[in-house]
């Protein structure tokens, strides 16, 4: 599974690596004005729309060795033609039919690694390695082209697309083993019935004392009784 990671890796990167300088071919080798050049890649990029619906329509009926080989293969021929050409027609045709075939070809890659493994780990390693072939292909891209031309760089990227695509195809083509469920019996264990205790109900009864209606007074301060002996003048 470590070299379908370095396989993934290098076949992002090597269609990284010319989508990178693509702009600069239709434009230097091509002859291209950057009008022309906009309308070419945003109709490549509506036919990469077209693919990935195309994609999603075909699903598992031709399983995913044919996709992935005979892909790999169209989309090598693809970088070649775009990298050696020299006017809008072969520009156009190798960009828009290399963008309607990628989408196709890396959706079932993805579905390659995510059946490899139930549980979707290896599908997230290899979409990390997809996306580190992306980050790292316009750099590449320029470094080649820049010592070896534009023409050779699509040669040198086309070979190694194919020849990555061999293993990749073989790996596709080995049977899968459907995961099996097992289904474990859960044994029910019966709850003991606890005798129902009745607790008795004790009626208290309560004896009231009836209140002296002296114990009440009236609200205020307390009075207290004068003294019979109270000393002071007597008046007459």
């Amino acid at each position: 599974m470590s070299f379908t990671k370095g396989a993934m890796l290098f076949w992002s990167l090597a269609q990284n690596s010319l989508w990178g300088v693509s702009g600069r071919i239709g434009l230097t080798q091509a002859g291209l004005t950057e009008v022309e050049v906009g309308a070419v890649f945003a109709a490549a990029l509506g036919a990469g729309l077209l693919g990935t619906v195309g994609a999603g329509a075909l699903g598992p009926r031709l399983g995913r060795a044919l996709p992935i080989g005979l892909g790999t293969a169209l989309i090598a021929g693809c970088i070649a033609l775009s990298a050696a050409a020299t006017g809008l027609t072969s520009f156009a045709a190798g960009e828009t039919a290399w963008n309607a075939v990628y989408p196709v070809v890396l959706s079932y890659v993805i579905g390659l690694a995510a059946s490899m493994d139930p549980r979707g780990r290896w599908a997230v390693l290899v979409g990390s390695a997809s996306s580190l072939g992306t980050a790292c292909g316009p750099l590449t891209g320029s470094v080649l082209s820049a010592r070896a031309g534009y023409p050779a760089t699509g040669t040198v990227l086309a070979a190694g697309l194919l020849l990555v695509g061999v293993p990749m195809t073989l790996v596709a083509l080995r049977p899968r083993h459907a995961t099996q469920i097992v289904e474990i019996p859960v044994a029910e264990v019966p709850m003991a019935e606890l005798p129902a205790f009745e607790i008795p109900v004790v009626e208290v009864p309560l004896e009231g004392v009836p209140a002296q209606r002296s114990a009440y007074g009236t609200a205020g301060p307390l009075r207290t009784a004068a003294p019979a002996s109270a000393s002071g003048p007597v008046g007459v």
